[in-house]
Protein backbone atom coordinates (compact mmCIF):
# COMPACT_ATOMS: atom_id res chain seq x y z
CA UNK A 1 0.00 0.00 0.00
CA UNK A 2 1.14 3.52 -0.60
CA UNK A 3 2.60 5.75 2.10
CA UNK A 4 2.53 9.64 3.05
CA UNK A 5 5.74 10.95 3.87
CA UNK A 6 6.97 14.64 4.15
CA UNK A 7 9.47 15.96 2.33
CA UNK A 8 11.67 18.61 3.04
CA UNK A 9 12.79 21.89 0.99
CA UNK A 10 14.36 25.44 1.36
CA UNK A 11 10.74 26.90 1.28
CA UNK A 12 9.79 23.99 3.96
CA UNK A 13 8.09 20.80 3.30
CA UNK A 14 5.15 18.98 1.66
CA UNK A 15 4.37 15.81 1.80
CA UNK A 16 5.07 12.92 -0.73
CA UNK A 17 2.92 9.61 -1.80
CA UNK A 18 5.78 6.68 -1.70
CA UNK A 19 4.24 3.64 -3.36
CA UNK A 20 4.77 0.95 -6.02
CA UNK A 21 3.05 0.24 -9.19
CA UNK A 22 3.68 -2.71 -11.78
CA UNK A 23 6.60 -3.95 -9.36
CA UNK A 24 8.40 -0.37 -9.62
CA UNK A 25 8.44 2.26 -6.71
CA UNK A 26 7.41 5.71 -7.54
CA UNK A 27 6.95 8.96 -5.09
CA UNK A 28 4.76 11.32 -6.21
CA UNK A 29 4.45 14.92 -4.85
CA UNK A 30 0.91 16.10 -3.52
CA UNK A 31 2.22 19.60 -3.60
CA UNK A 32 0.67 20.47 0.21
CA UNK A 33 1.13 20.91 3.67
CA UNK A 34 -2.27 20.12 4.90
CA UNK A 35 -2.04 16.14 5.78
CA UNK A 36 -5.92 15.74 5.43
CA UNK A 37 -5.82 16.82 1.75
CA UNK A 38 -3.08 14.45 1.29
CA UNK A 39 -4.34 11.41 2.90
CA UNK A 40 -7.57 11.94 0.45
CA UNK A 41 -4.63 12.43 -2.75
CA UNK A 42 -3.30 8.60 -1.19
CA UNK A 43 -6.70 7.06 -1.02
CA UNK A 44 -7.86 7.89 -4.25
CA UNK A 45 -4.38 6.94 -5.61
CA UNK A 46 -5.11 3.62 -3.82
CA UNK A 47 -8.36 3.40 -5.19
CA UNK A 48 -7.07 3.80 -8.56
CA UNK A 49 -4.96 1.18 -8.30
CA UNK A 50 -7.08 -1.16 -6.66
CA UNK A 51 -9.47 -0.69 -10.05
CA UNK A 52 -6.92 -0.86 -12.01
CA UNK A 53 -7.55 2.84 -13.21
CA UNK A 54 -4.46 3.93 -12.40
CA UNK A 55 -2.38 5.97 -15.09
CA UNK A 56 1.38 6.74 -14.21
CA UNK A 57 1.60 9.54 -16.73
CA UNK A 58 -1.57 11.42 -15.60
CA UNK A 59 0.68 11.52 -12.55
CA UNK A 60 4.23 12.44 -14.58
CA UNK A 61 2.28 15.51 -16.59
CA UNK A 62 2.00 18.72 -15.25
CA UNK A 63 1.75 19.54 -12.15
CA UNK A 64 -0.52 21.89 -11.03
CA UNK A 65 -3.37 22.24 -7.85
CA UNK A 66 -7.19 22.67 -8.79
CA UNK A 67 -7.47 26.27 -7.44
CA UNK A 68 -4.52 27.32 -9.73
CA UNK A 69 -6.29 25.68 -12.95
CA UNK A 70 -9.71 27.04 -11.83
CA UNK A 71 -7.89 30.35 -11.99
CA UNK A 72 -6.50 29.91 -15.31
CA UNK A 73 -9.46 28.76 -16.34
CA UNK A 74 -11.38 31.47 -15.70
CA UNK A 75 -8.74 34.11 -16.55
CA UNK A 76 -9.01 32.46 -19.99
CA UNK A 77 -12.26 32.79 -20.59
CA UNK A 78 -13.07 36.13 -19.81
CA UNK A 79 -14.32 38.25 -22.29
CA UNK A 80 -15.56 35.10 -24.06
CA UNK A 81 -18.70 34.84 -22.49
CA UNK A 82 -21.35 36.57 -20.50
CA UNK A 83 -21.11 37.96 -17.05
CA UNK A 84 -23.82 36.11 -15.86
CA UNK A 85 -22.41 32.45 -17.31
CA UNK A 86 -18.86 33.87 -15.98
CA UNK A 87 -20.76 34.37 -12.27
CA UNK A 88 -22.51 30.54 -12.70
CA UNK A 89 -19.34 28.76 -13.34
CA UNK A 90 -17.57 30.91 -10.63
CA UNK A 91 -20.08 29.77 -7.89
CA UNK A 92 -19.77 26.14 -8.98
CA UNK A 93 -15.78 26.18 -9.25
CA UNK A 94 -15.43 27.76 -5.78
CA UNK A 95 -18.11 25.02 -4.69
CA UNK A 96 -16.43 22.27 -6.19
CA UNK A 97 -12.70 23.53 -4.19
CA UNK A 98 -14.95 23.60 -1.35
CA UNK A 99 -16.15 20.01 -1.00
CA UNK A 100 -13.31 18.08 -2.70
CA UNK A 101 -10.49 20.53 -1.06
CA UNK A 102 -7.71 22.18 -2.98
CA UNK A 103 -6.56 18.97 -4.39
CA UNK A 104 -3.60 18.52 -7.39
CA UNK A 105 -5.83 18.30 -10.04
CA UNK A 106 -4.42 14.79 -11.56
CA UNK A 107 -5.64 13.33 -8.40
CA UNK A 108 -9.05 14.36 -9.10
CA UNK A 109 -10.83 10.75 -9.60
CA UNK A 110 -14.17 9.51 -9.38
CA UNK A 111 -13.89 9.05 -5.80
CA UNK A 112 -13.69 12.87 -5.25
CA UNK A 113 -16.68 12.87 -7.41
CA UNK A 114 -18.64 10.78 -5.91
CA UNK A 115 -18.47 12.55 -2.65
CA UNK A 116 -19.14 15.94 -4.30
CA UNK A 117 -21.95 14.37 -5.44
CA UNK A 118 -22.96 13.39 -2.28
CA UNK A 119 -22.47 16.50 -0.59
CA UNK A 120 -23.91 18.67 -3.16
CA UNK A 121 -27.20 16.05 -3.23
CA UNK A 122 -27.76 16.78 -0.01
CA UNK A 123 -28.81 20.35 -0.58
CA UNK A 124 -29.65 20.77 -4.31
CA UNK A 125 -32.16 19.53 -6.56
CA UNK A 126 -31.07 16.90 -9.26
CA UNK A 127 -32.02 19.12 -12.00
CA UNK A 128 -29.27 21.72 -10.31
CA UNK A 129 -26.67 19.37 -9.85
CA UNK A 130 -27.37 18.04 -13.69
CA UNK A 131 -26.38 21.48 -14.79
CA UNK A 132 -23.15 22.03 -12.22
CA UNK A 133 -21.87 18.52 -14.09
CA UNK A 134 -22.43 19.73 -16.99
CA UNK A 135 -20.58 23.11 -16.30
CA UNK A 136 -17.93 21.02 -14.25
CA UNK A 137 -17.54 18.66 -17.15
CA UNK A 138 -16.88 21.31 -19.75
CA UNK A 139 -14.02 23.24 -16.59
CA UNK A 140 -12.23 19.70 -17.20
CA UNK A 141 -12.71 19.34 -20.86
CA UNK A 142 -10.47 22.13 -20.68
CA UNK A 143 -7.93 20.89 -18.01
CA UNK A 144 -6.87 18.03 -20.89
CA UNK A 145 -6.89 20.98 -24.14
CA UNK A 146 -4.26 22.68 -21.73
CA UNK A 147 -2.65 19.33 -21.15
CA UNK A 148 -2.81 19.29 -17.62
CA UNK A 149 -5.31 15.82 -17.98
CA UNK A 150 -5.55 12.80 -20.32
CA UNK A 151 -9.27 12.29 -19.62
CA UNK A 152 -11.99 13.69 -18.01
CA UNK A 153 -13.19 12.20 -14.73
CA UNK A 154 -16.46 13.59 -14.87
CA UNK A 155 -16.89 11.59 -18.11
CA UNK A 156 -17.30 8.34 -15.57
CA UNK A 157 -20.42 10.68 -13.56
CA UNK A 158 -23.91 9.54 -14.79
CA UNK A 159 -26.56 11.90 -14.90
CA UNK A 160 -29.15 12.26 -12.07
CA UNK A 161 -32.76 11.26 -13.56
CA UNK A 162 -34.86 14.37 -13.44
CA UNK A 163 -38.56 14.37 -12.28
CA UNK A 164 -39.69 15.68 -15.64
CA UNK A 165 -41.87 18.92 -15.14
CA UNK A 166 -44.09 21.34 -17.28
CA UNK A 167 -41.86 24.44 -17.93
CA UNK A 168 -44.12 26.19 -20.18
CA UNK A 169 -47.85 28.19 -19.46
CA UNK A 170 -51.01 26.61 -20.93
CA UNK A 171 -53.74 29.09 -23.29
CA UNK A 172 -55.58 29.44 -19.78
CA UNK A 173 -52.84 30.30 -17.38
CA UNK A 174 -51.60 32.71 -20.02
CA UNK A 175 -54.76 34.56 -20.28
CA UNK A 176 -54.90 34.66 -16.45
CA UNK A 177 -51.23 36.41 -15.68
CA UNK A 178 -52.21 38.83 -17.70
CA UNK A 179 -55.55 39.28 -15.50
CA UNK A 180 -53.78 39.22 -12.47
CA UNK A 181 -50.90 41.85 -13.80
CA UNK A 182 -54.33 44.01 -14.53
CA UNK A 183 -55.56 43.54 -11.46
CA UNK A 184 -52.51 44.50 -9.78
CA UNK A 185 -52.15 47.61 -11.71
CA UNK A 186 -55.51 48.27 -10.87
CA UNK A 187 -55.04 47.92 -7.26
CA UNK A 188 -51.20 49.35 -6.92
CA UNK A 189 -51.05 52.43 -4.48
CA UNK A 190 -49.95 55.04 -6.63
CA UNK A 191 -49.36 56.40 -10.30
CA UNK A 192 -45.44 55.31 -10.37
CA UNK A 193 -46.29 51.86 -9.33
CA UNK A 194 -49.26 51.71 -11.66
CA UNK A 195 -47.09 52.42 -14.52
CA UNK A 196 -44.42 49.75 -13.46
CA UNK A 197 -47.16 47.18 -13.74
CA UNK A 198 -48.44 48.40 -17.13
CA UNK A 199 -44.78 48.79 -18.68
CA UNK A 200 -44.11 45.36 -16.83
CA UNK A 201 -46.93 43.52 -18.88
CA UNK A 202 -45.72 44.89 -22.32
CA UNK A 203 -42.23 43.82 -21.14
CA UNK A 204 -43.99 39.83 -20.67
CA UNK A 205 -45.97 40.26 -24.16
CA UNK A 206 -43.05 40.97 -26.11
CA UNK A 207 -40.76 38.28 -24.04
CA UNK A 208 -44.32 35.64 -24.72
CA UNK A 209 -44.31 36.51 -28.91
CA UNK A 210 -40.34 36.39 -29.20
CA UNK A 211 -38.56 34.11 -27.23
CA UNK A 212 -36.28 36.37 -26.00
CA UNK A 213 -34.72 36.01 -23.42
CA UNK A 214 -35.09 38.80 -20.03
CA UNK A 215 -31.56 39.92 -20.03
CA UNK A 216 -31.91 40.12 -24.26
CA UNK A 217 -35.14 42.22 -23.84
CA UNK A 218 -33.58 44.21 -21.01
CA UNK A 219 -30.54 45.30 -22.85
CA UNK A 220 -32.77 45.67 -26.34
CA UNK A 221 -31.75 49.56 -27.78
CA UNK A 222 -33.62 51.61 -30.11
CA UNK A 223 -30.61 51.06 -33.07
CA UNK A 224 -31.88 47.21 -32.86
CA UNK A 225 -35.25 47.79 -34.02
CA UNK A 226 -35.38 48.02 -37.93
CA UNK A 227 -39.16 49.03 -38.56
CA UNK A 228 -38.42 48.57 -42.50
CA UNK A 229 -38.01 45.00 -42.42
CA UNK A 230 -40.10 44.79 -39.17
CA UNK A 231 -37.17 42.62 -37.51
CA UNK A 232 -35.62 42.94 -33.83
CA UNK A 233 -31.58 41.84 -33.60
CA UNK A 234 -30.55 40.34 -30.55
CA UNK A 235 -26.54 41.88 -30.33
CA UNK A 236 -26.06 40.61 -26.97
CA UNK A 237 -27.04 36.87 -27.34
CA UNK A 238 -26.16 34.25 -24.57
CA UNK A 239 -22.93 33.02 -26.60
CA UNK A 240 -22.60 36.02 -28.39
CA UNK A 241 -24.42 34.50 -31.27
CA UNK A 242 -26.56 37.37 -32.83
CA UNK A 243 -29.72 36.51 -34.32
CA UNK A 244 -33.31 38.78 -35.82
CA UNK A 245 -36.70 38.01 -34.90
CA UNK A 246 -39.59 39.35 -36.90
CA UNK A 247 -42.21 41.24 -35.28
CA UNK A 248 -45.69 40.42 -34.65
CA UNK A 249 -48.08 43.85 -35.03
CA UNK A 250 -48.28 43.57 -31.29
CA UNK A 251 -44.61 43.58 -30.78
CA UNK A 252 -44.10 46.81 -33.33
CA UNK A 253 -46.35 48.73 -31.87
CA UNK A 254 -45.22 48.08 -28.27
CA UNK A 255 -41.56 48.99 -29.51
CA UNK A 256 -42.46 51.91 -31.58
CA UNK A 257 -44.43 53.34 -27.69
CA UNK A 258 -41.55 53.01 -25.93
CA UNK A 259 -38.74 53.69 -27.99
CA UNK A 260 -36.12 55.10 -27.14
CA UNK A 261 -36.08 53.81 -23.66
CA UNK A 262 -37.31 50.70 -24.37
CA UNK A 263 -36.97 48.49 -21.53
CA UNK A 264 -33.48 49.53 -20.01
CA UNK A 265 -34.73 51.67 -17.30
CA UNK A 266 -36.55 48.04 -15.65
CA UNK A 267 -33.69 45.87 -14.05
CA UNK A 268 -33.76 42.21 -13.53
CA UNK A 269 -34.79 42.08 -9.73
CA UNK A 270 -37.82 44.06 -10.55
CA UNK A 271 -39.22 42.05 -13.65
CA UNK A 272 -38.55 38.80 -11.80
CA UNK A 273 -40.26 40.22 -8.52
CA UNK A 274 -43.06 41.37 -10.38
CA UNK A 275 -43.66 37.64 -12.20
CA UNK A 276 -43.65 35.86 -8.97
CA UNK A 277 -46.10 38.53 -7.28
CA UNK A 278 -48.59 37.98 -10.06
CA UNK A 279 -47.96 34.00 -10.63
CA UNK A 280 -48.09 34.06 -6.58
CA UNK A 281 -51.57 35.90 -6.55
CA UNK A 282 -53.12 33.72 -9.30
CA UNK A 283 -51.85 30.22 -7.60
CA UNK A 284 -49.51 29.38 -9.92
CA UNK A 285 -46.91 27.09 -9.07
CA UNK A 286 -43.97 26.14 -10.48
CA UNK A 287 -43.71 28.73 -13.29
CA UNK A 288 -40.83 31.48 -13.53
CA UNK A 289 -40.63 34.48 -15.61
CA UNK A 290 -38.40 32.25 -18.31
CA UNK A 291 -41.73 30.05 -18.45
CA UNK A 292 -42.74 32.96 -20.75
CA UNK A 293 -39.67 31.77 -22.99
CA UNK A 294 -40.69 28.14 -22.51
CA UNK A 295 -44.33 28.77 -23.77
CA UNK A 296 -43.24 30.60 -26.65
CA UNK A 297 -40.80 27.49 -27.73
CA UNK A 298 -43.38 25.27 -27.20
CA UNK A 299 -46.22 26.56 -28.86
CA UNK A 300 -44.07 26.71 -32.09
CA UNK A 301 -43.82 23.11 -31.97
CA UNK A 302 -46.98 22.76 -31.14
CA UNK A 303 -48.34 24.71 -33.80
CA UNK A 304 -46.56 22.49 -36.29
CA UNK A 305 -43.37 24.44 -36.91
CA UNK A 306 -40.31 22.84 -37.52
CA UNK A 307 -37.64 22.53 -34.35
CA UNK A 308 -34.95 24.04 -36.19
CA UNK A 309 -37.02 27.30 -36.99
CA UNK A 310 -37.76 27.19 -33.12
CA UNK A 311 -33.93 26.59 -32.29
CA UNK A 312 -33.31 29.73 -34.68
CA UNK A 313 -35.71 31.66 -33.17
CA UNK A 314 -34.65 31.03 -29.54
CA UNK A 315 -30.75 31.35 -30.32
CA UNK A 316 -29.84 28.12 -29.43
CA UNK A 317 -26.44 26.77 -30.32
CA UNK A 318 -27.45 22.83 -30.00
CA UNK A 319 -30.44 21.69 -31.38
CA UNK A 320 -30.47 19.35 -28.51
CA UNK A 321 -31.39 22.09 -25.92
CA UNK A 322 -34.21 23.09 -28.56
CA UNK A 323 -35.64 19.00 -28.07
CA UNK A 324 -36.92 20.06 -24.40
CA UNK A 325 -39.81 21.99 -26.20
CA UNK A 326 -40.85 19.04 -28.13
CA UNK A 327 -41.69 16.47 -25.22
CA UNK A 328 -45.84 17.87 -24.97
CA UNK A 329 -48.22 16.78 -22.85
CA UNK A 330 -51.34 15.07 -23.21
CA UNK A 331 -53.13 18.24 -23.96
CA UNK A 332 -51.06 19.52 -26.82
CA UNK A 333 -51.14 15.85 -27.96
CA UNK A 334 -54.69 15.91 -28.37
CA UNK A 335 -54.43 19.35 -30.17
CA UNK A 336 -51.94 17.26 -32.60
CA UNK A 337 -54.78 14.46 -33.42
CA UNK A 338 -57.00 17.47 -33.81
CA UNK A 339 -55.25 18.59 -36.59
CA UNK A 340 -56.44 15.28 -38.43
CA UNK A 341 -59.50 15.95 -38.03
CA UNK A 342 -59.16 18.85 -39.81
CA UNK A 343 -56.83 17.17 -42.36
CA UNK A 344 -59.95 14.78 -42.84
CA UNK A 345 -62.85 17.35 -42.86
CA UNK A 346 -60.66 19.14 -45.21
CA UNK A 347 -60.29 16.00 -47.51
CA UNK A 348 -56.76 15.49 -46.84
CA UNK A 349 -55.52 18.29 -48.76
CA UNK A 350 -52.75 20.25 -46.97
CA UNK A 351 -52.68 23.82 -46.52
CA UNK A 352 -49.62 26.22 -45.75
CA UNK A 353 -49.18 27.36 -42.35
CA UNK A 354 -50.16 30.83 -43.59
CA UNK A 355 -52.58 32.97 -41.06
CA UNK A 356 -55.71 32.82 -43.78
CA UNK A 357 -55.18 29.02 -44.45
CA UNK A 358 -54.86 28.24 -40.73
CA UNK A 359 -57.93 30.59 -40.02
CA UNK A 360 -60.21 29.24 -42.71
CA UNK A 361 -59.60 25.74 -41.16
CA UNK A 362 -60.37 26.65 -37.75
CA UNK A 363 -63.21 28.67 -38.62
CA UNK A 364 -64.76 25.28 -40.10
CA UNK A 365 -63.33 23.21 -37.08
CA UNK A 366 -63.81 25.10 -33.61
CA UNK A 367 -61.62 24.68 -30.79
CA UNK A 368 -62.59 22.14 -28.43
CA UNK A 369 -63.30 22.86 -24.94
CA UNK A 370 -59.26 22.56 -23.63
CA UNK A 371 -58.14 25.50 -26.43
CA UNK A 372 -55.73 25.47 -28.43
CA UNK A 373 -52.26 27.34 -27.93
CA UNK A 374 -51.97 30.54 -29.72
CA UNK A 375 -49.40 33.68 -29.75
CA UNK A 376 -50.94 36.99 -30.34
Amino acid sequence: MAQLRKRNSKKGFSYVIDFRFQGKRHVLSVKTTDKRLAERVKEDLEAKITLGKFNLADYRGKEILLSEFFKIYLDGVQGSKMESTLKGERIYTNTFLSLVGDLPLRSITTVSLDRWRYKRLETIKPVTYNDERRVLSHVFNKAIEYGYLQTNPFKMLKKIREQEKRLYMTSDEVVRFFDAVDALTRTARNKQHREGYRKFKLFCEVLLSTGMRRSELLNLEPNHIDLKTNILRVEQAKGKKRREIPMTGKVREIMMALTPVLFRDMTKDQVTHKFTDCARGMGLKGMKLHSLRHTFGTYLIAMGYDITVAKELLGHEDIKTTMIYAKADTRLIRDAIRSFDVLENNGYKMVTKGERGIRKLLKKNPASSTGEPTIT
